[in-house]
């Protein structure tokens, strides 16, 4: 369930207003903020965006400058509103740190920005074949970013552990197993009695790899039973190998590939 923002009495001790200000200004100023704000449905909490928390800041620092007998139109306040005023580090900072993390989609999905996430069971990429391809992703994306750092140690846990999942993940959506299981030698044992068909010997060899440094998911997850013996890997080479695998399950799957 996603949760509302904050409710009136909060956002009126956030602003320094009265809850019944509030409550005018979101009339008052209506085209400014989301209709969850301004009109909930029957029985729904009322929820506030980041971008409404914001606008109500403007519009309570406006207050602090105008006199209402002096600005009966509200002429400051629209002109703050118009000039995307909500936009400023400091209306950022206080919506940033008050408001939900995870918000409620808009009315209108088509008009989320490019920095948004969506997560959800109606969401394209909710699939285990999907997930799996975006931790690879993920994996190469910190290869290049510590490739250029020089420095690949600092991300190494991070990186192992995305593309492991990432395997975990292609070899769950194709057996689909019928109890929690993160061992991935098991997963593969069920993959090749399922098909009846064995794993080619390349991408056996990489498995049995992952098998032996972190069967289970908690080496490069939680840093337990680390191998005692130092253990180097090539990250040129390790990005190669998963692109071999993700391309070869991908196309099991049924999906494009790259994403």
């Amino acid at each position: 369930m996603i949760p509302k923002v904050m409710s009136i009495d909060e956002l009126a001790h956030l602003i320094g207003a009265e809850s019944a200000l509030i409550e005018k200004w979101l009339v008052l100023f209506e085209e400014y903020f989301s209709a969850s704000s301004v009109h909930p449905y029957n029985g729904v909490p009322r929820i506030f965006t980041q971008d409404d928390v914001r606008r109500l800041l403007v519009i309570g620092y406006a207050r602090d400058w105008w006199a209402e007998e002096q600005d009966l139109d509200y002429s400051d306040v629209y002109g703050r509103l118009n000039s995307s005023e909500e936009h400023d580090d400091r209306y950022i900072e206080a919506a940033y740190l008050r408001a939900s993390l995870f918000q409620p989609m808009p009315e209108n999905p088509e008009e989320m920005a490019t920095y948004t996430l969506v997560v959800g069971e109606n969401w394209t990429g909710s699939d285990l074949g999907a997930i799996a391809q975006s931790y690879k992703l993920a994996g190469d994306v910190l290869v290049d970013s510590t490739l250029e750092t020089e420095e690949p140690w600092k991300l190494a846990y991070p990186i192992l552990f995305n593309y492991r999942h990432s395997l975990e993940l292609f070899l769950k959506a194709i057996i689909h197993p019928d109890k929690p299981n993160h061992d991935i030698g098991s997963l593969i044992k069920l993959l090749e009695e399922r098909s009846g068909k064995t794993m080619s010997g390349e991408a056996k060899a990489i498995f049995d790899q992952f098998v032996e440094i972190d069967r289970k998911s908690t080496t490069f997850r939680y840093g337990e039973k680390i191998p005692k013996d130092d253990t180097m890997i090539n990250l040129y080479q390790l990005k190669y190998v998963m692109e071999f695998l993700a391309k070869g399950f991908s196309e099991i799957l049924g999906y494009s590939y790259p994403l």
